[in-house]
């Protein structure tokens, strides 16, 4: 759930895109409506999660490289989807991919959880919420 109120989920595509998409959904859950969703604004992927964030929702995918990437995606009032920045070449090849926010604590930093292409576990934490956009390890 987006700060926003909508329901976003994060999916590849029959192509191997990344598409994130938003949904609106009344009280009682019998009308659910696509709002927006992120069209060509990323590309390839394997394997992705999705964390909520202060400004939207968090996309931790591994890259058509099969290295890991952050995407932040803001999504507004009415559900439209905007891209705003992403980690970068900051992190190497990953397997499993796991993202987690400390709950509670507001401006927490991010924390990726991975599998290594050497099957090894690596914890990587982020600061996504910087005044620069960009993320940072």
């Amino acid at each position: 759930m987006a700060p926003s109120g909508h329901v976003v989920i994060s999916c590849r595509t029959i192509q191997g895109i990344l598409r994130v998409i938003s949904f609106s959904v009344n009280g009682n859950g019998t009308s659910i409506i696509r709002e927006g969703d992120s069209a060509s604004l990323a590309g390839r992927i394997g394997r992705n999660a999705l964390v909520t964030r202060p400004y939207g929702v968090l996309s931790a995918v591994s890259a058509a490289t099969g290295a890991l990437k952050l995407i932040k995606w803001a999504v507004s009032a009415t559900g439209q989807i905007t891209r705003n920045g992403d980690s970068g070449d900051q992190a190497g090849r990953v397997g499993i991919i796991q993202a987690s926010a400390l709950t509670g604590i507001s401006g927490a930093p991010l924390v990726t959880a991975v599998q290594t292409v050497s099957g090894d576990l690596k914890l990587i934490s982020w600061d996504d919420l910087s005044a620069t956009g960009e993320l940072q390890r």
